[in-house]
């Protein structure tokens, strides 16, 4: 029996783990074919051209890649010359079209970073710790036009502990998606899946992230500013404007029924503040000054003295929810 081959498309690191497992089943019966990912881009201080991690794993084990700017005719092409009875996506980065849809004899599915239906769209991950739920997960789910619409065949709840943020949860959700696919291939395989339509009653979106998302509203509760930090920790990180210097800072927590105005800096009970609304504020845990390194509250201090003489952050009262009922928003 000749083997089935597999396509994976996805340019971010967390799919990582699912590609070790596919790679790990390569036999008589299953080959991954080829790797579909974005082209080497621009990046750090240097920005020298280095491809991301999915086309390195790629190169570091011999699997043959292909990257597009965008997905066309070279791309199906290059699919049918490398032998395409499966696609499997995640984090790709673009919307496929009917062509590639239609293109593998056994389907193309998709490894999206929520429970479906809620935060269908760009940054699912971001977006569920913003708005301040307890779980997200992976969805697996057939790729059709519409925007993450496809009938869901499989989830893997990951819960989202108190101190978790972008980094740690998209660590969880790497290794839920690799327990999907292994829960999954080879009913992908063979057609024997089941399918769950998602209901329409339930469904948000969420949009990319921007630029300014990474400032901050003052005026907003407290608690809703840390899920704010947390879902962008590390990268891009949220930033406080003090005398026209932008620093980053973590937060993972915040008290609430204290006396301070909104953009307030203080001190209470040993701990650096930053007053919100609702009579709330942010509790600061690392900070990081322009051209340093991110560290401790207390290490930054001791370095930097002379910041507790400023009494106030600048505040930008545009900041706009991540979530949202109707797409675009």
């Amino acid at each position: 029996m000749e083997s089935q081959k597999i396509i994976f498309m996805g340019s971010h690191p967390i799919a990582l783990p699912l590609l070790e497992y596919l790679f790990s089943q390569n036999s008589n019966q299953i080959v991954l074919s080829g790797i579909v990912t974005q082209p080497d881009r621009r990046s750090g201080r240097g920005q020298k051209v280095s491809p991301n991690s999915i086309a390195h794993w790629g190169a570091r084990y011999s699997v043959p890649l292909f990257q597009p700017e965008k997905p066309g005719v070279e791309t199906i092409e290059w699919m049918k010359e490398k032998g395409c009875d499966l696609i499997l996506v995640m984090a790709y980065g673009h919307i496929l079209g009917k062509a590639i849809r239609e293109l593998p004899t056994q389907g193309i599915f998709n490894f999206h970073a929520s429970l479906l239906p809620r935060f269908r769209g760009a940054a699912p991950i971001e977006a569920a710790i913003a708005s301040g739920v307890s779980e997200t997960g992976i969805a697996l789910m057939e790729v059709i036009k519409e925007m993450d619409a496809g009938d869901v065949l499989d989830q893997e709840i990951v819960a989202i502990e108190d101190r978790d943020n972008l980094e740690s949860i998209a660590q969880k959700l790497s290794f839920a998606a690799q327990t999907v696919l292994k829960r999954n291939l080879h009913a992908l395989l063979n057609g024997t899946f089941t399918r769950t339509i998602q209901d329409l009653t339930q469904v948000t979106f969420c949009r990319k992230i921007e630029k300014d998302d990474v400032r901050l509203n003052f005026l907003r509760p407290a608690e809703e500013l840390v899920f704010r930090i947390r879902a962008l920790t590390p990268h891009p990180g949220c930033v406080i404007y003090i005398n026209h210097e932008i620093y980053k800072i973590e937060s993972y927590q915040w008290i609430g029924n204290v006396t301070c105005k909104p953009c307030q800096i203080f001190e209470y009970e040993n701990q650096l503040c930053i007053g919100c609304g609702d009579r709330s504020a942010i509790v600061i845990e690392r900070l990081q000054k322009p051209y340093g390194k991110m560290l401790p509250v207390e290490v930054f201090l001791n370095g930097n003295g002379d910041f507790l003489k400023y009494q106030r952050v600048e505040n930008f009262d545009a900041m706009k929810p991540f979530e949202g009922k109707v797409f675009p928003f």
